[in-house]
């Protein structure tokens, strides 16, 4: 969230530099990157107006031969946003062999659907689940890498990922 639109610049910098925020497994150390991105980002870039952020989940396809070569960018889900009054907001929480863990952090948890995806390939597959609380049991889901998505409120949220 900004005054005005970005540069091309700013933006190669928070996709750059930023990329790997699923790999933390920590709400509080999720929170506290997005605080330090946003203050790097308006320390760096003080003409934009930057006053909030978001991690948007994405992955890349290439298209097949015969065509030109590139990567086309589908974004999936949400990571975590930090809104310009401060306010966190995520539900990345934790996989199992039989459950998904939201952990929500300023989402209301009301409908919640899961989709999931797997092997880096960009087509969600419905994920039956069982809720309780915050909890969903889930049937064992073979491949990897896998990314459990939440789609709460008509908004994907990335709920839990395994690489390995």
């Amino acid at each position: 969230t900004s005054d005005r639109p970005i540069s091309v610049e700013t933006q190669r910098w928070f996709d750059h530099h930023n990329r790997w925020l699923y790999d933390l497994k920590d709400p509080a150390q999720l929170e506290q990157r997005m605080r330090s991105i946003l203050a790097a980002a308006q320390a760096r870039y003080p003409e934009a107006g930057i006053r909030g952020v978001r991690h948007r989940f994405m992955m890349f396809e290439v298209p097949a031969y015969p065509g030109p070569a590139r990567f086309e960018p589908r974004p999936i889900a949400t990571l975590a946003e930090l809104l310009p009054d401060g306010t966190f907001r995520s539900v990345f929480g934790k996989l199992t062999t039989d459950a998904v863990e939201l952990r929500p952090q300023h989402v209301e948890l009301s409908e919640v659907r899961l989709v999931y995806y797997l092997n880096d390939l960009p087509i969600a597959q419905p994920l039956a689940a069982t809720r309780d609380g915050n909890r969903f049991a889930i049937a064992p889901l073979r491949g990897k890498p896998l990314s459990v998505i939440a789609i709460i409120d008509g908004e994907p949220w990335l709920a839990a990922r395994r690489k390995k």
